[in-house]
């Protein structure tokens, strides 16, 4: 008789997946304004600074997992554990990225601009680009395989290709004797 450790478990031949869908990506964050534009003068005003960028949204949640039903023969119910359901939840989905900072105000011009004194103002600083929002948390799996038994007459139904009818009922022949 063989130990238990030489009965190896059978693996599963057919794998289902019932997958959640992808999350959606994040929204983009809004483009800062632009700063205003420095006042002609002596000496011309600075611009003024750019707005900062939006942030980005955050990404969506991934879909729950599906379900699966097994449907196996009440006379051989043991079939369905030859199928190995899988029902992950989506991925989440991507952040959006933030939006651009805004450009700074133009310098104001020198007034009157043929005075060796005055001079045109700087031009303001360019905004802050926006934070990048956060990933999308992935889906939650579905729930566990509903395993169902029936008649092996009404797994299939009455109109069954030859060709399958023919693998279910096959059985294997008794092993000739060697010699």
């Amino acid at each position: 008789m063989p130990s238990a450790s030489a009965v190896s478990a059978r693996e599963p031949v057919v794998i289902i997946e019932a997958r959640g869908s992808r999350g959606a990506r994040g929204a983009e964050g809004t483009a800062g304004v632009a700063g205003t534009n420095g006042q002609p003068g002596c000496p011309g005003g600075a611009g003024g600074p750019g707005g900062a960028g939006g942030n980005g949204s955050a990404g969506g949640q991934g879909g729950r997992g599906g379900q699966i039903t097994i449907i196996a023969p009440a006379e051989e119910p043991f079939l369905a554990g030859l199928v190995d359901a899988q029902v992950p939840g989506g991925e989440g989905g991507d952040a959006g990225v933030g939006g651009k900072g805004g450009a700074g105000g133009k310098g104001g011009a020198a007034n009157p601009p043929n005075d060796p004194r005055c001079v045109a103002g700087s031009a303001g600083a360019a905004g802050p680009a926006g934070a990048k929002g956060q990933d999308g948390r992935d889906g939650l799996p579905g729930t566990r395989p509903q395993i169902v038994t029936v008649p092996m007459r009404d797994v299939w139904g009455q109109r069954i290709p030859p060709a399958l009818a023919e693998l279910i009922n096959y059985r294997p022949s008794g092993r000739a004797r060697r010699q």
